[in-house]
């Protein structure tokens, strides 16, 4: 069963048709690249799934109890925390679900035969493992250190550039490790090495990644298949984007040679009524 459906959608602003009756589905571990030419609606597609975007006929269809999760363009804090508090905001429910454990995990160790402490362990056990959050603290080291923002961590979030809020929001989205994780463009703002730490994390994650980006290189490094938008329309492409490339060429060269083709018939006819 697919993680997130999209079944006959559409969604047009004003007369501009932004997405026709599409179908979409997306399961549990795929990285899919959302292409195509500015303005086409890559973006709404990804606000739809989300869900922040109503469509105007169609349905979504998200597995009960699976999260979703977006790193937008422009990234909103409250800016006068710190980096580290921000995060740990962020991070509330992983560190109540943490807390929950602690103090039920001493109840059972002085009352090890109940039953209703057990269950409700094993069912934190199970959330807990789902976001890889045991040693959430020194996931968050690693993360920061990774997108060159440890040194930052004490620093207020208004008096960090632009680019550096945006990678706090990434790492944010990183640790809180959603089912569905949704990214437009995001390897703005990040140099080669972040990039590739970012390309090997979402490559090794159980994360269903659906991501807008230029990046060819970064598409084909964890893409299973690119999703191109296009009039309305979703065209779907095994492989990273230079197999999208190579299908789109052909595609391109198969339409100019049928259209060469229509246009001798039509040469013959006109011929053919003199």
């Amino acid at each position: 069963m697919a993680l997130i459906d999209l079944i006959e959608a559409s969604k047009k602003f004003g007369d501009k048709i932004v997405l026709n009756e599409v179908n979409f589905s997306a399961n549990e571990g795929e990285k899919i690249a959302i292409i195509g030419k500015n303005g086409e609606g890559k973006s709404t597609f990804l606000k739809t799934l989300l869900g922040t975007l109503p469509l105007d006929s169609g349905r979504i269809i998200r597995q009960n109890g699976k999260s979703i999760a977006m790193l937008s363009q422009t990234v909103d804090f409250n800016a006068n925390l710190s980096v580290k508090e921000a995060i740990k905001q962020e991070l509330v429910e992983i560190y109540n679900t943490l807390e929950k454990y602690e103090i039920l995990h001493k109840k059972l160790e002085e009352d090890p035969s109940n039953k209703d402490y057990l269950q409700k362990i094993d069912t934190l056990m199970t959330l807990i493992d789902s976001k890889d959050a045991w040693s959430i603290e020194s996931k968050i080291i690693r993360v920061l250190k990774e997108f060159s923002l440890l040194e930052y961590e004490n620093r207020i979030i208004s008096t960090l550039s632009g680019g550096e809020i945006r990678r706090v929001g990434l790492c944010i989205l990183l640790l809180k490790n959603p089912d569905i994780l949704l990214l437009d463009e995001p390897t703005n703002h990040l140099d080669v090495y972040m990039t590739s730490f970012l390309e090997e994390l979402l490559k090794n994650s159980k994360m269903c990644v659906i991501f807008i980006s230029h990046d060819r290189y970064f598409i084909d490094a964890i893409a299973h298949k690119c999703v191109e938008v296009e009039q309305g329309k979703l065209s779907i492409f095994k492989g990273g984007y230079a197999n999208y490339l190579e299908k789109k060429t052909q595609i391109l060269q198969s339409l100019a040679k049928s259209h060469e083709t229509l246009l001798k018939q039509l040469k013959s006819e006109e011929e053919w009524l003199r």
